[in-house]
């Protein structure tokens, strides 16, 4: 019996049958990566085809933990984060140095209490805001999952976008924003 080649098995394949082998190799895959984000039902070896498609579930499933955990440094409504070190002082920056002492020194007819108070405030008006995160192109990201064989060069010219959109889901729960 001689092996045929998936160029010789796909010329006596209809269509049809190539569209239904596509959509249940999706499915198989959608399928693994829901299967790793429960941490059910792993493939039975490590070089089981699937298994980079569980292994991303998992990985998702993590990343949410994880920024859910952090979702306690993010600033509570209200609130605003400030940073940390600035050339010794205290974590303060200049401009929210200078605004504090601008501000206190406006209200110099005001108690000490409410001089304090409009200091504290113009401070925290002027702190920095954080840097907002890169977010990758379609194309760097399509380029990336190619090249950890997590597709294949022909997937995406079959029309399926999900990929993108699991990416950008990913992205959003690891930088706390939302995709487009």
């Amino acid at each position: 019996m001689t092996t045929k080649t998936d160029a010789e098995i796909r010329a006596t394949m209809t269509g049809e049958q190539i569209l239904l082998e596509r959509k249940l190799t999706c499915e198989a895959i959608d399928g693994a990566i829901a299967f790793g984000y429960q941490n059910t039902n792993p493939p039975p070896s490590d070089d089981h085809w699937l298994t980079p498609y569980w292994k991303i579930g998992r990985q998702q499933a993590e990343l949410e933990v994880r920024a859910a955990r952090s979702d306690a440094a993010q600033a509570p409504e209200g609130w605003r984060l400030v940073p940390t070190k600035h050339k010794g002082h205290a974590g303060l920056t200049h401009a929210m140095m200078r605004a504090f002492y601008a501000a206190f020194e406006a209200n110099d007819q005001r108690g000490d209490f409410e001089r304090l108070n409009a200091g504290y405030n113009a401070m925290l008006a002027a702190a920095p805001v954080a840097p907002a995160a890169k977010v990758p192109s379609d194309e760097l990201i399509l380029r990336l999952a190619g090249r950890h064989s997590i597709i294949s060069r022909d997937y995406f010219k079959f029309g399926d976008k999900r990929l993108l959109e699991f990416a950008r889901a990913l992205l959003a729960t690891t930088h706390g924003d939302k995709q487009s």
